[in-house]
C-alpha cells in the first residue's frame, strides 16, 4: 500500500513542504456514485500550508495498475516541485528542482 503524505515527505528529503494544492479524487472526478460523499472532503484546488493538507493526503490506497486511486497533488518546497505520476494506473510521485539548475535529468 502506498500513502501520499510518505511519498511528499521523503522526496522532500528534509526540506519543509512550503504549499500544497490537492485536485479532484479519481473516484470523484469519474463519478463512481451520484449519491457518494466527495472522498475525504479535501479542499480542492486551494493552496494550503503542509500542516493543512497532510491530514487530507494520510491514507493508504494501492498504486498498481488499474486506476489511480487517490487524489493528484503538487506539492512545493524551497528547491523542488513533488507531483503525483499516474501512467496506466500505476502510480508514483515524483519530483523537478523547482529552479533552473545543473543537474543530469532521469526518465521517471
Amino acid at each position: 500500500m502506498s500513502n501520499i503524505a510518505q511519498w511528499i515527505e521523503t522526496l522532500a528529503e528534509g526540506e519543509k513542504v512550503q504549499a500544497v494544492c490537492i485536485g479532484t479524487h479519481c473516484q470523484d472526478k469519474w463519478g463512481w456514485g451520484d449519491d457518494q460523499e466527495p472522498f475525504n472532503s479535501a479542499p480542492i484546488g486551494v493552496v494550503l500550508s503542509w500542516d493543512q493538507a497532510r491530514p487530507f493526503l494520510e491514507y493508504e490506497f494501492d498504486s498498481g495498475y488499474g486506476g489511480a486511486d487517490c487524489h493528484p497533488v503538487v506539492a512545493w518546497t524551497t528547491s523542488k516541485i513533488i507531483t503525483i505520476s499516474e501512467y496506466n494506473g500505476s502510480t508514483r510521485a515524483i519530483s523537478a528542482p523547482r529552479h533552473p539548475i545543473d543537474f543530469v535529468p532521469t526518465f521517471n
